[in-house]
């Protein structure tokens, strides 16, 4: 584009700065002319560093994503299998611990209890009394 490529108003950051918002506007024109994969192919043809800011679903299903194995599924107990995004960084003398599921809700409520609080088999009764487990814990 000659006529911004040689606007004095653009050749320095703090013009470019001042423009901002007329680039913005040029460029949102041109790119919605042409699909995304075309301007990638132009900008690295042309040394621009660029990506694609993609979506989730296109980003969990991508070439790369694939290929470093880093979505795996866990088996969930309400939820059935469930995607997973395993963490990026791989070391060849750190094993890596397997995922496990989320738990659900109320799952470790007592455990927490007990652990954190120090709720002795007494108060934990009348936690669930007052319904502090749920409808169905109170009336057990």
């Amino acid at each position: 584009m000659p006529e911004i490529a040689d606007d004095p108003e653009l050749m320095k950051s703090p013009g470019r700065m001042a423009q901002q918002a007329r680039l913005i506007g040029i460029l949102r024109e041109v790119f919605s002319k042409r699909p995304r994969d075309h301007w990638l192919m132009k900008m690295r043809e042309s040394g621009v560093s660029a990506g694609a800011v993609r979506t989730v679903k296109e980003a969990l299903n991508s070439p790369e994503t694939q290929s470093r194995g880093l979505v795996t599924h866990v088996t969930h107990p309400t939820a059935g299998t469930v995607p997973n995004v395993a963490g990026p960084m791989c070391f060849s003398e750190t094993p890596v611990v397997a995922p496990v599921a989320a738990p659900v809700l109320g799952q470790l409520t007592r455990e927490v209890l007990r652990e954190m609080l120090a709720f002795d088999d007494t108060r934990m009764e009348q936690a669930a009394r007052y319904g502090a487990f749920g409808k169905q814990a109170a009336e057990d």
